[in-house]
């Protein structure tokens, strides 16, 4: 999940490595940055929480208020729980909620 978010060019210094070319020891280390936010970091899950808050947010007037609701929130980082009364409302809630997603830039695993 935290994959799908991008880390700004003026963040990357936060996000900074460095790496052996080629694995070897002996060689210069190399310096990289991160463009998408890692596991492991402590802002990756409040970013990908207001990414997801966010896409909500900008999905709600096409894709609906529940589909929106759903995304806002019942999702933790990657994880959404719903109970709907009848197999038609939870097809439909995936269906909206898959496409609000897409239309995010972000993909979700149904």
């Amino acid at each position: 999940m935290f994959r799908q978010f991008v880390v700004r060019e003026q963040d990357r210094d936060s996000f900074r490595f460095f790496w052996w070319n080629i694995g070897n020891t002996e060689s210069e280390l190399t310096e990289y940055g991160m463009t998408r936010h890692p596991f492991g970091a402590r802002s990756s899950p409040g970013v990908a929480m207001y990414g997801l808050k966010l896409a909500g947010d900008d999905g709600e007037k096409e894709f609906g208020t529940e589909a929106a609701d759903f995304v806002r929130d019942t999702f933790h980082v990657n994880d959404g729980l719903q109970s709907l009364e009848t197999v038609n409302e939870a097809k439909l809630q995936i269906k909206n909620s898959t496409f609000l997603y897409v239309k995010a830039g972000l993909k979700l695993h149904s």
